[in-house]
């Protein structure tokens, strides 16, 4: 199982360039060297020139591209590759533009209605003909909206005029026939009154409430004239999206090709190009140009990139082989050739990603959707951990432990699947469904072996311990079963159980029956008893009770989410501990390889080292001998002290490796939300159950009434369980876990040929 990113293998290429355009074409057939500018330090080289066809392949892909977009197939899959692209093309546009032309018209015909139609509203009540409002040469007529009636005061400024207003919003509409003489004035007194003219379109006429008429009969009109024009378009989708969604595919293809030698280094005669492939297809793309070129082409390979990111190759890029007619000079082996020690990235001198090889991820099966969660932050460098395969492995565990429900996790499986083709609000596809499919099946496994519940209620429940004592509802009381102590199916800890009542019944009974000598029942469960008897740690991890279903001999459900919340929040911290102690290892292979093992001890080993010491110290709290004390203080010293040093080395400031001791206590403490938001999704349940079962459905566990409402509520914590389980699951990844080792900014690995700009 690779856990690092695919080994990448530098090659160059060279020849002349009358074998150019078949070098291209070879290579992005190949689909696997990925380009890199090629950089000539002697300046006896520039950078190509695209292609002759260029200009025409990127003027068929806007073309193309337009076209889809127009036609709303921009995401159609291409059919089967057309024999003639640019012929498919013309025909398409031939078929294509008087559907798209009708329907663009009849659109923009209704949106400038829909704007009149706006416009008029405010004065729809105004008697007034919308001719008159343009071509008069004896009066001016003034339409449109004020802040407050001007009327008044157009009286009074002695203007002579004709009009009416009507209240419109938090103003009023106008309409304001003015003698010629007096426009200025009226205009004057209009402006005091915050007026604004309508803009309305030239060359209506009738009053505002008909044309508002004939407005909306002409919008039916083009309505039912474009919901035919849409069922055209949905024909024409249909007959010539895949058609000229693989023309597409075909330019973009020779764009690619043609856009290719802006990244080549030439001279007047020859080509030269530099870029990686993983070391799996290396063979497979040298032995393509073999058996086209033969001898014609120089093809060397400059070997492995290599994973020590401190030490790096240097590769001047001088001319390659003489031999091949490529020129007088030669090309330094990647693998030998002169190497820089790059300090680390603490001294300010780090290796760069774009000095790096690009990364490639090779993860597949159920790892691969992980790559989808990891591409959120980032991809690694070229010389680090990929996590991917830790993310399938933590990921669905932490939200198995925070649903922890066997039909609720089927039931996000079953989302899974319907999220795998479809899309919620946006939400989905491949990556996304198998990722909750994976969840859902490990909050199933896990609500059903550790919780024991399905829908929120536990399997079974034990008997009330006290007279009195209401018991807690189950699948048992539901579904009428009466298990017993033993069988095929049954409930453990039954008799240890009625023993511990019969002995709080009659005290005297202590005498007859002496639970404490009793080391189990007949299923091999510890008494209650022992259970109280047994103190310290391992008694703080230990279930409320002993009473579980058995089925074949398996337990399910040991723990409850409420009653036993002390051990979840214990197991919840030690879940937490061994993960970031992996990631700290992690981290030490990965500063080590990245920057040396001096850093690494100093910046990662350290803090494991400090949890060790401070557990030998608290050991000496808990019993252990004299010396634990002191040694323990003592490593805890000395880890704080590497801290200091290393955070010296990349901050400037040690100090600051002293506060982030505290933070480390706050990282452990993260990981209680694995126990408490199981524990809040439990505390929903129990109000559901209480309001449909015990109040609406007057403490009748079958009632309708109360499955109704309480299945109606448990649709919420569904939605709640996956959008809490999978955000806070991740963020254990990302935040806790991936700090610790993960650096990222690797840059992604784009082959020559699959993929077009």
């Amino acid at each position: 199982m690779a856990f690092l990113p695919a080994r990448m293998t530098r090659l160059l290429v060279g020849g002349h360039q009358s074998h150019l355009q078949a070098a291209i074409d070879t290579l992005h057939r190949e689909g696997a060297l990925h380009i890199e500018d090629y950089q000539d330090p002697t300046g006896t080289t520039t950078i190509g020139t695209p292609l002759v066809a260029g200009a025409q392949a990127s003027e068929d892909l806007v073309k193309s591209r337009g076209l889809l977009k127009a036609l709303g197939a921009d995401v159609v899959a291409p059919g089967a590759p057309e024999p003639d692209p640019r012929a498919t093309l013309a025909a398409a546009e031939k078929a294509l533009s008087p559907v798209l032309d009708a329907a663009g018209k009849l659109r923009t015909d209704l949106a400038a209605l829909d704007a009149e139609q706006v416009a008029l509203g405010p004065y729809q009540s105004l008697d007034l003909d919308l001719g008159a409002l343009t071509g008069l040469t004896s009066v001016k007529v003034f339409l449109g909206q004020a802040r407050s009636d001007p009327l008044p005061a157009l009286r009074a400024a002695g203007v002579t005029f004709d009009g009416d207003a009507v209240a419109s919003g938090s103003g009023v509409a106008l309409a304001a026939v003015v003698v010629a003489k007096d426009a200025a004035a009226a205009e004057k007194v209009l402006g005091a009154a915050g007026f604004t003219a309508a803009a309305l379109p030239p060359g209506r006429s009738g009053t505002p409430a008909a044309r508002l008429a004939a407005i909306g009969a002409e919008k039916e009109r083009l309505r039912s004239a474009l919901a035919a024009s849409t069922a055209d378009l949905e024909r024409v989708r249909t007959e010539w999206g895949p058609r000229l969604a693989a023309a597409e595919a075909a330019f973009a293809s020779d764009v690619e090709k043609t856009q290719a030698p802006l990244r080549f280094g030439v001279t007047q005669t020859t080509f030269h190009i530099e870029g990686w492939v993983t070391a799996a297809a290396a063979n497979r793309v040298k032995n393509a140009l073999s058996a086209r070129f033969g001898e014609s082409l120089y093809v060397k390979d400059l070997g492995d990139a290599p994973r020590d990111a401190h030490v790096v190759g240097h590769h001047p890029h001088g001319e390659h082989g003489g031999e091949h007619g490529v020129g007088a000079h030669t090309h330094k082996d990647h693998a030998t050739g002169t190497a820089d020690v790059h300090q680390d990235a603490h001294d300010g001198h780090h290796s760069e990603p774009e000095d790096e090889a690009p990364v490639h991820l090779e993860n597949k099966g159920p790892a691969r959707p992980y790559e989808f969660l990891l591409g959120l932050l980032g991809k690694p460098r070229y010389n680090e951990i990929d996590p991917t395969k830790l993310m399938l492995i933590f990921f669905p565990l932490f939200f198995g432990l925070m649903v922890g429900d066997l039909l609720v996790g089927l039931i996000i499986a079953g989302v899974g699947v319907f999220l795998k083709s479809n899309k919620i609000f946006g939400i989905g596809g491949p990556a996304v469904g198998r990722v909750l499919v994976m969840g859902g099946l490990a909050a199933a496994l896990v609500g059903g072996v550790v919780f024991g519940e399905a829908l929120g209620i536990h399997f079974v429940t034990p008997e009330p311990h006290e007279e009195g004592e209401e018991k807690e509802i189950s699948w048992e009381e539901i579904l009428g079963a009466d298990l017993g102590s033993s069988g095929f199916i049954h409930k453990s800890g039954i008799e240890t159980h009625t023993e511990t009542l019969h002995a709080v019944a009659d005290p005297h009974a202590s005498d007859n029956v002496t639970m404490t000598e009793s080391h189990g029942n007949e299923t091999g469960n510890v008494t209650h008893a022992e259970e109280e008897s047994s103190g310290g740690f391992l008694g703080m991890l230990k279930p409320h009770t002993d009473e579980h279903l058995v089925i074949a001999g398996m337990t399910f459900g040991f723990y409850s989410k409420i009653h036993d919340i002390q051990a979840l929040l214990i197991w919840s911290v030690l879940f937490g501990f061994v993960h970031l102690n992996l990631g700290f290892v992690l981290g030490v292979r990965n500063v080590n390889k990245a920057h040396g093992l001096t850093l690494a001890i100093q910046e990662k080993l350290a803090w494991i080292t400090l949890q060790a010491g401070a557990g030998v110290a608290i050991w000496s709290f808990l019993g252990g001998p004299g010396w634990s004390l002191p040694l323990g203080g003592a490593i805890v010293v000395g880890s704080i002290a590497l801290l200091w040093m290393g955070a010296q080395k990349v901050l400037g400031a040690g100090f600051i490796a002293v506060l982030e001791v505290f933070g480390l206590f706050g990282n452990l403490l993260s990981y209680t939300r694995l126990a408490a938001i199981g524990a809040s999704k439990a505390g929903m349940v129990i109000a559901f159950s209480a309001i449909g079962f015990e109040t609406l459905g007057k403490g009748n566990v079958h009632s309708p009434i109360g499955w109704i409402v309480y299945l109606i509520g448990f649709l919420l914590i569904i939605v709640l369980a996956i959008l809490a389980g999978s955000l806070q699951s991740l963020r254990l990844q990302f935040v806790e876990f991936f700090q610790k080792f993960f650096q990222g900014g690797g840059r992604p690995y784009v082959p020559f040929g699959r993929r077009a700009p």
